[in-house]
């Protein structure tokens, strides 16, 4: 288990460097959405390799693997003493186990919230879109096909730019990138990495549905301001 986490914490320091000396002031949003998912395959992927050779002939890995075993895992001494008590193996796995409960309780919230809200939401048809009606003052989001937006609190250019990037989204089904990085998270909470790739793989999709609609023709300062207010 300690070995499994010590090689993907250290895939996922290696690839996130990768990732942002190849993409950081790029604009292929792409060919960025491909490699932030490829990331988390071959993230778990790793820990199944056999790196030993490899490692022991590299100074520069051997340094980093015992830095990270020197600060983030805990010195055990070993007696004999003291057998049936629980160890710190077990006390880690029940915090472990707690945390990714509570983690995945939000999550299945979140979506049974989403749920709800659509099915106790109004409908209205924008552009020949269906949407579904706020009454709120939550900014509009999309989930798969279902789109939730409050016409009232938009002119008609913001609600036109609006369904443009809201549609990219439900078109290029961006929710199961989103999906994926928050069930990545609830299982691997403990690696500061992963919320990191989280909210790359949220800004980067952020990034392809706002090209889609600078890519239609919308002004770039007038689109910015709208942004802003939003």
């Amino acid at each position: 288990m300690i070995m499994y986490l010590l090689k993907l914490n250290i895939a996922l320091i290696l690839l996130f460097i990768f990732y942002k000396l190849m993409f950081t002031g790029d604009t292929f949003f792409s060919w960025r959405r491909a490699t932030l998912i490829g990331m988390y395959f071959v993230a778990m992927l790793v820990p199944g390799m056999d790196f030993s050779a490899w490692l022991s002939n590299s100074e520069g890995m051997t340094s980093i693997a015992n830095e990270y075993a020197t600060v983030v895992l805990p010195v055990v001494s070993i007696s004999s003493e003291g057998r049936g008590a629980l160890g710190w193996e077990g006390i880690a796995l029940i915090v472990y186990s707690v945390v990714v409960c509570v983690l995945l309780l939000r999550f299945l919230w979140q979506l049974i919230f989403i749920i709800l809200l659509k099915n106790n939401s109004q409908t209205a048809y924008i552009h020949d879109t269906e949407v579904y009606v706020l009454t709120n003052d939550e900014g509009p989001f999309s989930f798969f096909n279902w789109i939730f937006i409050n016409p009232e609190r938009h002119k008609s250019d913001e609600i036109e730019e609006i369904m443009m990037h809201e549609l990219t989204h439900c078109q290029q089904l961006h929710s199961i990138d989103i999906i994926f990085a928050e069930l990545f998270c609830v299982v691997f909470w403990f690696n500061p990495f992963v919320w990191l790739l989280k909210r790359e793989v949220r800004l980067n999709l952020e990034y392809l549905a706002d090209n889609s609609v600078l890519a239609n023709g919308k002004d770039n300062k007038e689109y910015q301001y709208h942004l802003l207010g939003l």
